[in-house]
Order: C-alpha cells, then sequence, then structure tokens
C-alpha cells in the first residue's frame, strides 16, 4: 500500500463516520418531529369552543321522577339561551315528545331554532360532561374523541322501586355520535367521567382520586397505571390526583376545581366553621397546586367560597362553571354568596361576560351547570341527523 493510500484511509473513514452521523441525527430529528405532531392534549375548556352539547332528558318512567325532571329541563333552556350566541349549540333528544319540548322551552326564551342543532339519539340521562367524549387535539390541530368507559360508580344511586341505576345507552352515545359525525374515536379501557378531570390545554390534568379507587377496584389497575393510559390516549403530561370531597356523592372534581387560564386555577373554599373536614382538603389541595410549573410560570391558585350544603343534599358549587367562548355560565341558588361568585369570576376574567345560571334544581340531582353540558373544541359536520317530525 503506498503513502498516499495510507493516509487517504483514515480520511474516507472520517467522512464515513461524519455522514453516519449526520444521517443520525437527521432521522433521530424527524423522529422527534414526528413524536411532537403526535402529541395530543384535552384542550382547556377556557379555549375557542366550536361546539356546546346538551342532552334534554325524555319523560321518566316514574312519576315520582317527573317533578326533578322538569325543572331541570327548565335549566338546559337557560343555560342554552344564555350561550348560543357566543357557541354554536348541539341538543340530543331521543323521542317525539323530548324534540317538541326542547323547542318550546326555547321559543319562550326567544331562542332561534335555526340555531340549534338537534339530533335525535337514544341515551338515559342529561348528565352528557360524564357519558359524553372527551376530545383530544394533537399539535398540528387534528381533533379525536376519546371514548372511555362509563358507569354509574356511586353508591346507594338506585330508582324509586329500589333497583340500581343502570344507564346503558348512554355508555354507547360517543361511539354513535362518532359514527353518525364522521369523527374519529378511540376506546379507552378505563373507566372514567368527564367530572372527574380537568386540563389546563398543556398537559396538565387534575384527576379525581375516585377515578383511581373505581379502576383499582374493578380492574385491579395500580395509580401507575392509570397514569399511564391518561398519558398514552388522553396526553397528559402531568397528573395531579386530588381526593373528593368528604360525603359528596359523585367524587366528581368539577365539584370544587376548574382552570380559568393555562397558569390559573381556581379551589373551592369553606369556612371551617361550615365544613371542617373539606375546608382542609381543599386547602391541602390549593398548597399542592400553587407553585406548579406551566410554560406561563407557576400556577397560581384562586379561591372561591362554596355555597353551603345541608343533610337533605350536599350542596351548591361555584366551580361547576361553563365556558362559552367569551361567556361563563356560574350556577346560582337564589342566596347573596352568589354575587361573590359572579364577582370573582369577573374579577379573573375581565374581558368575559358572566353570567348567573340559578342551578337549584340540579344540584338536588348531585350536579350543576357543567354536570350536564360539553364542550366540543370542533364539531364535524354537516350532520347527518334526522328530520324533525312532523308538527
Amino acid at each position: 500500500m503506498s503513502a498516499e493510500t495510507k493516509s487517504t484511509a483514515p480520511r474516507r473513514r472520517s467522512l464515513a463516520i461524519g455522514l453516519f452521523l449526520t444521517l443520525a441525527a437527521a432521522a433521530a430529528y424527524l423522529f422527534i418531529a414526528q413524536e411532537k405532531t403526535n402529541r395530543w392534549v384535552i384542550p382547556a375548556e377556557f379555549e375557542q369552543q366550536q361546539a356546546l352539547l346538551l342532552a334534554w332528558e325524555k319523560l321518566p318512567r316514574y312519576e315520582a321522577d317527573m317533578k326533578y325532571l322538569l325543572p331541570q329541563r327548565q335549566v338546559l333552556a337557560d343555560i342554552i339561551a344564555a350561550s348560543y350566541k357566543t357557541v354554536p349549540v348541539v341538543v340530543l333528544v331521543s323521542d317525539k315528545e323530548s324534540r317538541q319540548s326542547a323547542r318550546q322551552a326555547l321559543s319562550e326564551r326567544d331562542v332561534p331554532l335555526a340555531e340549534i342543532t338537534f339530533i335525535d339519539l337514544p341515551f338515559d340521562s342529561l348528565w352528557a360532561r360524564d357519558y359524553g367524549p372527551v376530545c383530544v387535539r394533537s399539535t398540528d390541530g387534528r381533533i379525536e374523541w376519546r371514548h372511555h368507559q362509563y358507569e354509574m360508580t356511586a353508591k346507594g344511586w338506585t330508582d324509586v322501586d329500589g333497583t340500581p341505576i343502570r344507564r346503558p345507552q348512554d355508555a354507547v352515545v360517543t361511539g354513535k355520535l362518532a359514527h353518525l359525525t364522521g369523527t374519529p374515536s378511540a376506546r379507552v379501557p378505563l373507566v372514567l367521567f368527564g367530572g372527574g378531570i380537568a386540563s389546563n390545554g398543556e398537559g396538565l390534568l387534575l384527576v379525581s382520586s375516585d377515578i383511581v379507587n373505581w379502576n383499582e377496584d374493578k380492574y385491579g389497575y395500580s395509580e401507575a397505571e392509570i397514569t399511564r393510559l391518561l398519558e398514552e390516549h388522553y396526553g397528559a403530561r402531568q397528573v395531579v390526583y386530588l381526593d373528593a370531597l368528604r360525603e359528596e356523592p359523585t367524587g366528581h372534581l368539577d365539584f370544587f376545581a376548574t382552570f380559568v387560564a393555562a397558569d390559573t386555577v381556581v379551589i373551592g373554599h369553606y369556612p371551617p366553621d361550615h365544613d371542617y373536614q373539606n375546608a382542609q382538603l381543599l386547602n391541602s389541595h390549593a398548597r399542592r397546586l400553587a407553585g406548579i410549573e406551566t410554560s406561563h410560570g407557576p400556577l397560581k391558585v384562586a379561591r372561591i367560597t362554596m355555597a353551603p350544603h345541608d343533610s337533605r343534599f350536599f350542596g351548591g358549587t361555584y366551580t361547576n362553571v361553563v365556558f362559552a367562548n367569551g361567556s361563563l355560565l356560574v350556577p346560582s341558588y337564589g342566596i347573596g354568596q352568589d354575587l361573590d361568585a359572579v364577582e370573582t369570576y369577573q374579577r379573573l376574567l375581565p374581558g368575559w361576560k358572566i353570567v348567573p345560571i340559578n342551578c337549584g334544581a340540579l344540584i338536588i340531582g348531585e350536579g350543576a351547570a357543567h354536570c350536564v353540558t360539553l364542550n366540543l373544541p370542533r364539531w364535524p359536520g354537516p350532520l347527518r341527523t334526522s328530520p324533525p317530525p312532523a308538527p
């Protein structure tokens, strides 16, 4: 081998190594870029929404339940009347009576029926938040739905005849809506309810610890396995599990917490002399959340005093709110404390219109405005809905 050949060989090896490293770096970049593109996140409810979904429940089987449903329908109509000008409203109906009664209640409130999308679809209850889809959005703007498992989880929920309440039609609403609208939807092997999670829109998820308890009991999932499912299917970057309120039957997180910005969360507050246990619990949650890092800096925690409760039912909440593109619907109960809640949100969201919605008829059913609505950041169309029945 000549001296020239000997001197050229190391240069060729160096060039080959350099080319390999360059190609490896490019491949790594493309992989990371693809991974970033494919990352999903649950959009925050304070972001722009394309639809607000409600379910106009049909008349109950038992006459005794009528006294609850009819006032609850009026609250649904109030919510629609307060939101349709800023966000398109979709209303599920399941029979001729429910469609006609919904149209009548909205007409009485001067809501143009042409502005409302009615969809004929079987379902069991008006609590759409918990059985409807959870939307996720990719970094390139695509939207998919997550079809979680829906079950009646709270103990003691029975019909008037004492039989446990079952809502099998609610459990398949997301799948049917996805098929109807052509929306991509993935089924997740996890018992979940929309009132049990809250997202800041950047991957920070607050999750009711009751979700952990129910999945551990029913499926043997560990907390780590549940976190993995939330990361894989719901885009969680950080999950914070928060204990539900003591003696509150649903175990839902939206009863005491809501994000109003990516770096601001509202947590309920109880005066210790009214509810000492829950006062301590919520103070602990506030301390735990304060300072969690977000892209906008440390998480700020605002407090709002909860409505009082008594032995008949647990009582009111002011965090069970509805975001409607610049309008915020806040539960009210006809008490002086309602004004404090409105003023708190007006301070936190100075450019928003704050609208009180009397939720007394819903709170008796252990829910409020957030529980009977579902925010959808993108609503596909056109819809293949069935035609309205003849008058």
